[in-house]
């Protein structure tokens, strides 16, 4: 057994495997081996392989000829639940894979949905500033037309008082000072 577990190592075949294949065999030529044949009935029917996974059977069935009644019931009780719990394995495996690849997919949905939602704030605060950047230009606007047309205004008044009393000179004078400013 130990040296078909060392050239399945080399050639890559997993060792576990090799081992409860090479115990089925075993199991075929010594009937005794066959207490322990559940055991490997659980590692090979989760085997992918349709030959490994059912080369227990064949030493289960001799067994079960060779063996007295009460003993041939156990083992294939034994080996019954070994193939429910194998199953169950699977599919815990399974439903495991997949919980995990829905997690991963979850994880990976929120983490872009956070970094669109940075986006919008960030492009919503950047609206924010140019709307206040645009009213302030306006208010600017708004006051420099509003005191152009106040200084228009003096400065037509002032001329305006100058014509009025063109012949006051003290009028005149102080009305020119305003009119320089």
């Amino acid at each position: 057994v130990a040296l078909i577990i060392l050239a399945a190592d080399q050639r890559g075949i997993a060792g576990a495997t090799l081992f409860f294949t090479a115990y089925a065999l075993a199991a075929l030529v010594w009937p005794p081996f066959a207490a322990f044949l559940a055991l490997a009935a659980y590692d090979l029917s989760r085997d992918d392989h349709p030959l490994v996974r059912w080369c227990w059977l064949l030493p289960a069935l001799s067994a079960l000829v060779r063996l007295d009644a009460v003993l041939a019931l156990l083992m294939a009780l034994a080996c019954a639940l070994a193939l429910l719990l194998s199953y169950r394995t699977r599919r815990f495996q399974a439903e495991l894979a997949a919980y995990r690849r829905l997690r991963d997919d979850v994880q990976e949905t929120s983490l872009a949905l956070e970094e669109k939602n940075r986006g919008l704030r960030d492009k919503q605060d950047l609206e924010v500033r140019l709307a206040t950047l645009a009213e302030r230009g306006r208010i600017a606007r708004e006051i420099h037309d509003n005191v152009g047309h106040l200084l228009t205004r003096s400065i037509m008044q002032v001329e305006a008082l100058q014509v009025v009393h063109r012949d006051d000179e003290r009028v005149r004078g102080e009305l020119a000072q305003v009119g320089d400013t």
